[in-house]
């Protein structure tokens, strides 16, 4: 028995000195492609090919041939291309611009708060809760992709910021529609908001855990985000069938925020699956302009953004419904 666990533990430390030996030459393959990619250009304004490129800075997506930044190592460098034309100019800004006008649209919300007889803080934090997971989303989504080309580090350290932020944003945003949806109901708001922090945890660990960070996964990614905002969407499936035998007098509100908020789940499905399958640009592989503009990351951040446009009004919705009835609703 002594000699077998003595071998078995030699085949375990052996094992792990290759998966360290292997790790380092990585690390060496793609220092040297860096630094290689330093040494021939470091002008943001030269644009570079994917086979000018090294491989950590293209692999979400190689079907983008052309529109690179140079590898500069360089925040200001960097920084100044926000305002240059290249392959994430259009990603940058419309995140950016995305979170611009949620931050004007918050200091609308905070001066002139909606319609309703009675909003208590409790109620206006709950809405604050879905502009933190915005911000959060978005701000750390235009870090990424502005950063994306500074540096190995800063990619893989902006990339987790990334996904962790889109992990966020669905939390967030579920969790102010169970607040105003079992607006009578403690225990079940006790429930599913707990329910959805911790599936919202579980999202952010795997995040940051680096081998599911590797761009070779990003459809598992994907198709977790995906799994996630499913989970989170059971307790408005129990919402809306609770809903059914309510005051007929609220219906056609009631109505109106069931069809808003489908149709912000069709928006993020149908951008999911167009980030999944890069249309249009692996239809078209050879028309340039998908390089620069209208790529799938693109059309998925659009689409993202006009979701979110969607929830908001949905959310609206739901809180002047529970606010302005709250004796209407089924415990």
């Amino acid at each position: 028995m002594g000699k077998k666990s003595k071998n078995s533990r030699k085949k375990v430390q052996r094992k792990s000195r290759q998966q360290r030996r292997k790790k380092n030459i990585d690390d060496d393959e793609e220092f040297s492609q860096t630094i290689e990619a330093c040494n021939t250009c470091t002008d943001v304004h030269i644009l570079r090919s994917i086979s000018e490129m090294p491989s950590w800075c293209c692999t979400h997506n190689r079907i983008i041939f052309a529109g690179y930044r140079p590898i500069t190592l360089s925040s200001w460098q960097t920084i100044r291309s926000l305002f240059l034309i290249h392959n994430e100019t259009g990603n940058i800004w419309t995140h950016m611009g995305g979170a611009i006008m949620f931050y004007f649209l918050f200091q609308h919300v905070c001066r002139n708060p909606p319609d309703t007889r009675s909003m208590s803080r409790v109620d206006f934090f709950y809405l604050c809760v879905f502009f933190f997971g915005v911000f959060v989303c978005l701000f750390q989504s235009t870090l990424y992709h502005l950063f994306s080309s500074h540096s190995l580090k800063l990619n893989k350290l902006f990339a987790k910021l990334d996904y962790c932020g889109i992990t966020i944003l669905i939390g967030c945003s579920f969790i102010p529609w169970i607040h105003y949806g079992f607006y009578n109901s403690p225990l079940l708001q006790i429930w599913y908001i707990s329910f959805t922090i911790i599936c919202t945890i579980i999202c952010v660990m795997f995040c940051i855990y680096d081998p599911f960070c590797n761009p070779r996964y990003h459809h598992y990614r994907t198709l977790m985000f995906m799994a996630h905002g499913f989970l989170v969407f059971v307790p408005a499936i129990h919402w809306i069938s609770r809903e059914m035998n309510n005051d007929r007098s609220l219906l056609s509100l009631d109505h109106r925020a069931h069809l808003l908020i489908f149709i912000q789940g069709i928006t993020f499905l149908t951008g999911s699956l167009i980030y999944i399958f890069k249309l249009p640009e692996s239809i078209y592989p050879n028309i340039t302009i998908f390089s620069l503009w209208f790529n799938s990351h693109q059309l998925f951040h659009i689409l993202v953004i006009f979701g979110l446009v969607i929830y908001y009004h949905s959310l609206i919705l739901i809180m002047k419904m529970r606010l302005n009835n709250p004796n209407c609703f089924v415990n």
